[in-house]
């Protein structure tokens, strides 16, 4: 029983063995950074030729005989136009470009080119160059020095120090370069422009020419400064003269503002006066007519008093009253009566010669 049980397991390693080496006979593995192409040697399972697609990552039939595989890096390749040591051994490296400027001076440019196969084009790459990627390789190489050099040939040495015409002539160089790789199936991803090295009596030029530049940039400098004291001078005498102005307008206004109110306090003052003036010519009026109506009242008691008094003289008391005075006011020296004419014993004789009435019945 055991040895029947290692017989089947054996078997079964054996089948799984020989099902692995037939699966790994018959596919064929393209890369996670690779693209695949096909070729059908015979017409068997298809026409006979290069398969037209491409095939990308992952694993593929591949029936040994009747099918030929090759692949191609389909990342973004770098074609390096250098004559400087590079830190990492670069697949694809070519000289650097050497234009002649309009001025007259040979200049050294180092160029990178970043490319790729175009996608869904690595069939046609195949039909074109082969299956060796240095064949299309190549051509990028080729065709990029002259393409590029006649981009740069136009400008003058001074241009090279202009960034953003570096950055335009550079994507013009891109395009070009596309333009003549268009049938080659290569994708031109950009076109770099690393260094500029310029001839000894270009740099002797060019270091005068940057000191003149800084002297000019400094005269410059000297003469915006003296503007801007001068200007600043300007600004300080224009800013006192208007705080001047501003003064004298708040004086001014401060003036006008005392005078209107001078002005106001005069004619509150007045009007107070006015109405004081007005106040005590009521009061006077007022007490003038009391005092004519205290004169009248007094007048018509004098003279109702003296009717009175007229009416009260008028009868016996008056007569009385008239007697009693002349008696008061008589004064008498030596004076001799004879007592036969005049008895100072009879009353009632006594008032009847003075005048006074005498009441019947007084003695009786």
């Amino acid at each position: 029983m055991a040895r029947t049980l290692q017989w089947i397991l054996g078997a079964l390693a054996a089948l799984a063995l020989l099902f692995f080496i037939g699966v790994k006979a018959t596919v064929a593995r393209v890369g996670i950074n690779e693209v695949g192409v096909r070729i059908n040697n015979y017409d068997v399972l298809g026409p006979k030729g290069v398969v037209e697609h491409d095939y990308g990552p992952g694993w593929h039939l591949d029936l040994g005989p009747l099918h030929t595989w090759v692949t191609y890096d389909r990342t973004v390749q770098t074609l390096e136009m250098t004559d400087s040591r590079l830190r990492e051994p670069w697949k694809f490296r070519t000289q650097p470009i050497r234009p002649r400027t309009s001025d007259g001076y040979g200049l050294t440019v180092d160029v990178t080119v970043k490319y790729r196969i175009k996608p869904g084009e690595a069939h046609l790459v195949y039909k074109r160059f082969g299956a060796d990627p240095a064949n299309y390789h190549k051509q990028v190489r080729q065709k990029a020095e002259g393409s590029i050099r006649d981009v740069f040939g136009d400008l003058r040495a001074e241009d090279f120090y202009n960034p953003t015409l570096k950055r335009e002539r550079a994507e013009q160089a891109r395009q070009e370069l596309q333009h003549d790789l268009d049938d080659s199936h290569i994708e031109i991803v950009a076109v770099l422009i690393r260094d500029v090295t310029f001839p000894p009596e270009y740099e002797k030029r060019i270091l005068a020419k940057k000191i003149a530049d800084q002297d000019k940039e400094v005269q410059k400098s000297k003469r915006l400064a003296k503007d801007a004291e001068i200007a600043a001078d300007r600004v300080v005498a224009e800013t006192e003269a208007q705080v001047g102005l501003i003064k004298r307008q708040l004086e001014a206004e401060k003036a006008r503002r005392q005078a209107d109110a001078q002005r106001k306090i005069a004619e509150i003052m007045a009007q107070a006066d006015a109405e004081a003036t007005k106040t005590r010519a009521d009061a006077d009026l007022y007490r003038a007519k009391l005092e004519a109506k205290a004169l009248e009242l007094q007048k018509k008691a004098e003279a109702d008093g003296a009717r009175r008094k007229n009416e009260a003289l008028a009868g016996d008391g008056g007569r009385a009253l008239v007697a009693l005075e002349a008696v008061r006011h008589l004064e008498f020296g030596r004076a001799e009566v004879s007592t036969a004419e005049v008895d100072f014993l009879d009353i009632d004789a006594m008032l009847r010669r003075l005048g006074l009435p005498v009441e019947r019945g007084a003695n009786e």
